[in-house]
């Protein structure tokens, strides 16, 4: 018995012991994390991350600090995607970086006024005691052909280093440093100074979820004070900015979890995109590829008269452009095409037409459509629409074909005239009655008609569909 009373106290020991180990272990697995140095991007390192426009899960929950904190951002929608690419600096060409530092490619082509920059790097220095940006690398054409040289490569050094981290990097850490990049070329007539400070702080840790997956991280928040000056031949101009970032570090990930950034305007934030690590999703545009902007000079024009398109795509490398029109009753004129950056086209026809354009450059493309952009109407006669629009009801539209079509009026209709897509005229009606006009349908077939009302002193144009 004294045997038996023995087994079960020392269980009952055993037990306790487990017990406590295994609320060790559990505590262990949600501690905070420390950030060094072997947390930040390595040569040959290539990670790719997505970015997009902030959801509420975001907006309410970024700012919370503290112990042991839960964001869920799972739900955010990748609107762009880009890769971070890091390379030894004695691979990038730059001969004058010294070989310890690792090479971030910016972008391929960088256009400042007149200035083209190509193979933009920046070069961080990575130790036990900071990760800091201390060389930028880019290269300027010449115009020359070989054997003389095609571009000047230039690696100019910080006057004083970006210290982007000081390691370690643990909760309620709070460090601020100092920058300054100064880069100055007679012969382009280019001066660059930027100048600031930046105060990391670390707010918070805890555990973040993203679309890539739940990581243990601790939060900083960074506020970036910069004082830019550019000048480019004879026109030079001056920025100050306040951003700031919240950023979600994750040992050994390379580049945030997630990155919250903005402007902070008058003390406050305001937020902007948000970029977190990723995997590849092929539906997604990359980040340099170019967002297809356009207007027009007008949105509504007569029969067989011209809309100068305009061409605001953003694009930091050369674009080409495809534009479709449709119906096909249009035609390029003054020299310009389907091709043309900004195209001048006439239309042909009443109705409405739908513009597309694609924007192409060596990164992707993208794509705007717009339906039913421009409106083409019949010169003669129209005026005074809106006064007459606000004194008519026309319904159902769309209507079936086949049923009819109700126009209810205050003014007195004398005629209406019912025109197909190639402005041919498909029906004329004189209405008998004066406030409620029926419209028979059942001869026209499914598709985009223009009903023209004609009054007393005034003419409208309706756009009627029928199915």
């Amino acid at each position: 018995m004294a045997n038996f009373v023995s087994i079960v106290l020392l269980m009952k020991h055993l037990y306790s012991l487990l017990t406590i180990l295994m609320s060790t272990i559990s505590i262990g697995l949600i501690a905070q994390p420390t950030i060094d140095s072997s947390s930040m991007p390595s040569t040959g390192d290539t990670l790719r991350y997505s970015i997009a426009v902030p959801d509420s899960a975001v907006l309410l929950n970024f700012n919370s600090t503290g112990a042991n904190q839960t964001w869920r951002f799972d739900s955010l929608q990748a609107i762009r995607q880009g890769l971070s690419e890091f390379i030894s600096a004695s691979q990038s060409g730059y001969t004058q970086v010294p070989t310890s530092r690792t090479g971030e490619l910016l972008t391929d082509s960088l256009v400042l006024g007149t200035i083209t920059l190509l193979d933009v790097y920046n070069f961080y220095n990575n130790s036990t005691s900071e990760y800091a940006l201390d060389y930028r690398g880019f290269s300027t054409p010449t115009g020359f052909s070989p054997p003389f040289p095609t571009v000047i490569r230039e690696s100019p050094q910080f006057v004083d280093k970006d210290e982007v981290y000081q390691f370690p990097l643990n909760y309620l850490d709070r460090d601020s440093s100092t920058f300054d990049f100064t880069y100055q070329n007679v012969i382009l007539g280019v001066y660059i100074s930027s100048r600031g400070y930046r105060i990391n702080e670390v707010e918070a840790w805890g555990t973040i979820t993203t679309p890539y997956g739940t990581f243990n991280c601790i939060k900083v928040k960074t506020d970036i004070v910069t004082y830019d000056t550019l000048s480019f031949g004879t026109t030079q101009f001056g920025i100050n900015s306040h951003q700031r970032e919240y950023k979600w570090l994750s040992p050994n990930v390379g580049i945030p979890i997630a990155n919250l950034s903005g402007n902070v305007v008058a003390g406050v934030f305001v937020p902007g995109n948000i970029q977190y690590r990723d995997t590849l999703r092929p539906a997604v545009p990359n980040i340099f590829a170019p967002i297809a902007i356009f207007n027009a000079d007008t949105t509504t024009v007569n029969l067989n008269g011209s809309v100068l398109f305009s061409n605001n795509t953003i694009s930091i490398t050369p674009a080409t452009y495809q534009w479709s029109i449709s119906p096909v009753t249009h035609q390029y004129i003054n020299g310009s095409n389907a091709n043309s950056a900004e195209p001048e086209v006439q239309f042909n026809a009443i109705g409405f037409y739908d513009v597309q354009l694609i924007a192409t450059n060596s990164r992707g493309s993208d794509t705007l459509f717009i339906p039913s952009y421009i409106e083409v109407r019949l010169a003669s006669g129209i005026n005074d629409q809106s006064s007459l629009d606000n004194k008519i009801l026309l319904y159902p539209n769309p209507v079936r074909s086949g049923e009819e079509m109700i126009l209810e009026t205050e003014v007195k209709i004398n005629e209406i005239l019912i025109f197909d897509q190639q402005s041919r005229l498909v029906r004329r009606i004189r209405p008998n009655s004066t406030n409620r006009i029926v419209i028979n349908t059942a001869d026209l077939e499914s598709g985009i008609y223009i009903l023209q009302l004609e009054a007393e002193e005034s003419s409208i144009q309706k756009k009627i569909i029928i199915q």
